[in-house]
């Protein structure tokens, strides 16, 4: 089936629904986890402690300055996962609110087809419909759901002309 680019990146994201929503649970447990251990760290807010020895020997860096670049790993690492968080979120709540915008049927036919990856036919007979009717109320979910996201330009309502004569 044919369909438009808009169409693919929301096709795309219902097919990645359940492994981003994983990915989600885990970034907060990450994000949990990491703020926890900056919580419990005592890091000194300097950089650099003691002398500097130029006799030749070996500087070993002083088990402040450990503790200090450890934490300023862990903070940006919190922020990295913390940036990844807010996007996917974002992008599985924009789904999930034009999920319940849809009718009731296209709202199943979208679930079940574009998050679920079922079979045409298993989700006739699912539903107790004929897999064209599921086939047409799932591509007016699609095309109802890219309209949500980018706007009329992306899914036209009237896709041809209709002449009258007077």
């Amino acid at each position: 089936m044919y369909y438009n680019e808009w169409e693919n990146i929301i096709l795309d994201r219902l097919r990645n629904y359940n492994i981003w929503n994983a990915r989600v649970n885990t970034l907060e447990a990450q994000i949990q986890e990491i703020a926890g251990q900056l919580r419990l760290e005592a890091a000194p807010k300097t950089t650099k402690f003691g002398y500097d020895s130029f006799g030749g020997g070996w500087d070993k860096p002083s088990p402040e300055e450990v503790a200090y670049q450890q934490k300023e790993i862990l903070e940006s690492r919190l922020q990295r996962l913390k940036a990844e968080y807010q996007k996917k979120k974002a992008v599985l709540k924009a789904l999930d609110d034009h999920m319940d915008a849809l009718e009731g049927a296209e709202r199943q036919m979208v679930r079940l087809r574009g998050i679920n990856h079922q079979q045409w036919k298993q989700i006739a007979l699912d539903t107790c419909h004929d897999e064209s009717w599921c086939r047409r109320k799932f591509r007016d979910g699609l095309r109802k759901m890219t309209g949500m996201e980018y706007g009329p330009k992306a899914a036209p309502t009237q896709t041809r002309l209709n002449l009258v004569e007077l």
